[in-house]
């Protein structure tokens, strides 16, 4: 049996970063080209769109050049998610984000993206934990 690389989890949770603290942790993810299984990002409302679209591109690029598999991805409280990210965050459930066993989504406003992201999350076949309270659909 093909053996799992190991990985690392990446908490970023309730340090209330912006966009220019999210880019230096980002950068220097990116620069180790560390393999995370678990990315851990709630409770950060003053990061944007822009920075959610780096995160979620960051995980792909880890991904592949890992060959490992994001298994908990928590976006709780991502206030700035917006459409890019969103539309991004829809693409990765397919291809990237099919590993995951925990996604964490809680008070995210989603909107008119919520067809498109409720589709897709049927392919998430290892989903073990689904969080979305307090969601604005």
């Amino acid at each position: 049996a093909k053996k799992e690389p190991q990985t690392f989890q990446i908490d970023l949770r309730n340090l209330d970063l912006d966009d220019n603290d999210a880019a230096a942790v980002l950068k220097g993810l990116l620069e180790h080209k560390m393999p995370f299984g678990s990315l851990l990002a709630g409770g950060n409302p003053r990061l944007t769109d822009t920075t959610f679209v780096h995160l979620l591109q960051l995980i792909r690029s880890c991904g592949i050049k890992s060959g490992g598999r994001l298994k908990q991805l928590e976006l709780s409280g991502a206030r700035g998610m917006g459409t890019n990210s969103l539309v991004l965050f829809s693409q990765e459930l397919l291809s990237g984000l099919r590993g995951l066993c925990v996604l964490r989504l809680d008070g995210i406003v989603i909107g008119e993206m919520w067809q498109k992201l409720a589709g897709k999350m049927h392919g998430l076949a290892q989903l073990k934990e689904l969080s979305l309270s307090e969601m604005q659909i």
